[in-house]
């Protein structure tokens, strides 16, 4: 290209008239206009008045297309553009070079033609004899090693079968897009988000279970070289175990026969595709839960010009023959219904569904119908309330904070109950104590990090609140000793009344060896860290637990003995 370019600047330069502007080059076919954006805006610049001649190497090189060469042949000649074509000694200006050009171009077109039916037999024959190199073309989760051959790339093949698993497991497309997001992992391009396009496309690609097939699409119109998915018009080629697979032949096909499933298109009894009465609804909202009772379809949500959400019946929505009469509801209602037939909070509607299994819409009632939820999944699923309501309470929403004091302050009143039965703290003392654990549990509610229950962060700070009180009134230790295993348990058989004293509470501490000596009194005096004493002392915060529960063993054989 940069040899021919230098060959017609130095032909120019011998002709003092002539002024280089500058060089088009498409490297793109040249049988349609609208893809060669270096010929188009030659054209705009020869209308702009910057070019009065063109140089060329042949009609070929001009256009391939009889139609498009003619008309901007024309167009040219209006605007007093000269064009020479070299190769056929012709210029655009003369008399008869119309004719000529006319005929070559045609005769460019059909080589064109021809060129293009060789190399697709070319394609085609490669495909029979499964010589292609299309099939060992490179997809995300692959790389080619030293000999050319498709190999599982490590790192991306183990996001290829996070994908899978997440699918199978319910999620919907936005859905795995959010969680690879929340991992920080970059889409096949190199980007920060995943589309759902992009996530469909991998989950529909055979490569990944080992296979091939080849000529999925085909061109149909040869001039507007658009590809369209081969529904039949050419045979396809299928290529079993050609490379290694990354997920199973059978996740595969589970994943093929979901996709199925989950689509909103199905076929009618005259072969037409129509879209289903009821849709997929991934478990994450209330889409595809909510069914009419006098039709049967499902409600669609639905955004009003105002910003509110109601949900009306498919067929009142849908232009069908029988249009259903069935009420429309409003998001406002669905959430006050839920709320008082299965107890949980109207702050939190992504909590709602996951323990709805569907809701019946029947006249002015409302039949819900709850999922059977294990342990494992009410744990979960109660660690994602809390984690709401935390969120609702810090954006300033009061009511979240009285709701969390209601869900737990059933478990805090029996933990401190057993601490005043295990310590001597009078009831106002233990009224005093919860006060100050609600106070600081909201004071610095940003630091809970919601990677466990509520419930747990608030037992901590009722160790650090009792501990700290226990030391105020000199009777931390002793009294430690007995109320230690109600963090653990809950059954006490000693009674320690009287036990005060700190030559007492040395007495204790002279039966402990030096590690436990300065775990004891730093984590229960000092008020350090289980955490912060194991990187202290260079040992496993599970090994301090243990040090420390063997050292108050040891005190209370002493205080038996005694």
């Amino acid at each position: 290209m940069d040899t021919q370019t230098g060959r017609y600047k130095e032909l120019i330069s011998h002709h003092s008239n002539w002024l280089y502007v500058r060089t088009y080059t498409d490297v793109a076919s040249g049988t349609n206009r609208y893809k060669r954006p270096q010929f188009n805006a030659m054209m705009e610049a020869c209308k702009r008045g910057e070019i009065n001649l063109i140089l060329t190497k042949s009609v070929s090189r001009f256009a391939r297309n009889t139609v498009d060469a003619l008309e901007a042949l024309n167009t040219l000649k209006l605007l007093d553009v000269d064009v020479y074509f070299e190769v056929e000694n012709l210029w655009l200006q003369q008399q008869t070079s119309m004719f000529s050009l006319s005929l070559f171009a045609a005769v460019a077109q059909e080589e064109s033609v021809i060129r293009s039916e060789n190399i697709k037999w070319g394609i085609h024959a490669g495909f029979r004899l499964g010589t292609s190199k299309l099939a060992d073309r490179v997809c995300y989760g692959y790389q080619k090693n030293e000999h050319g051959e498709l190999c599982i790339h490590p790192e991306h093949a183990a996001v290829v079968q996070k994908i899978f698993r997440l699918y199978l497991d319910g999620h919907s497309l936005s859905g795995i897009s959010k969680e690879l997001s929340a991992c920080g992992i970059s889409s096949p391009t190199g980007k920060e988000h995943w589309t759902p396009k992009s996530i469909d496309k991998l989950l529909s690609n055979e490569k990944y279970a080992g296979n091939v097939l080849l000529q999925k699409t085909c061109i149909t119109d040869y001039w507007n070289h658009r590809q369209d998915k081969n529904t039949g018009e050419l045979p396809q080629f299928f290529y079993e175990n050609n490379h290694p697979g990354i997920i199973d032949l059978s996740a595969f096909e589970a994943v093929q026969q979901e996709k199925k499933r989950r689509s909103k298109m199905t076929q009618n009894s005259q072969g037409k595709n129509v879209r289903k009465s009821n849709r997929f609804s991934s478990g994450n909202t209330l889409s595809g839960k909510i069914v009419c009772g006098m039709c049967g379809r499902h409600y669609r949500r639905i955004t009003t010009h105002g910003g509110d959400v109601i949900w009306c019946c498919a067929g009142r929505v849908e232009k069908i023959n029988h249009k259903c009469t069935a009420r429309t509801l409003t998001q406002k209602t669905i959430a006050e219904e839920l709320t008082r037939q299965i107890n949980i909070v109207d702050l939190h509607l992504d909590f709602l569904p996951q323990v709805v299994e569907q809701i019946l819409v029947e006249d002015e009632h409302l039949h819900v119908i709850l999922r059977e939820i294990d342990a494992e999944k009410k744990s979960e699923l109660l660690h994602l309330q809390d984690h709401w309501l935390c969120r609702h309470f810090l954006d300033g929403d009061k009511r979240a904070g009285e709701i969390l004091v209601c869900l737990h302050q059933p478990l805090l009143k029996k933990r401190l109950w057993f601490l005043q039965r295990a310590s001597f703290l009078t009831r106002e003392e233990i009224e005093d104590l919860e006060q100050t654990v609600w106070l600081r549990a909201f004071s610095q509610m940003k630091s809970y990090g919601s990677q466990y229950r509520f419930w747990t962060w608030v037992k901590q700070i009722v160790r650090s609140v009792f501990n700290q009180t226990m030391k105020q009134k000199k009777k931390h230790l002793p009294a430690t000793i007995y109320a230690e295993p109600y963090f653990q348990s809950s059954a006490l058989s000693h009674n320690i009344d009287g036990w005060i004293s700190d030559e007492y509470v040395n007495f204790l501490l002279a039966v402990l060896t030096d590690w436990e000596y300065k775990i004891v009194t730093r984590y229960l005096l000092a008020g350090d860290t289980q955490r912060s004493l194991a990187k202290e002392m260079g040992l496993s915060k599970s090994r301090i637990s243990q040090i420390y529960l063997e050292a108050l063993e040891k005190m209370k054989k002493k205080v038996l003995m005694k």
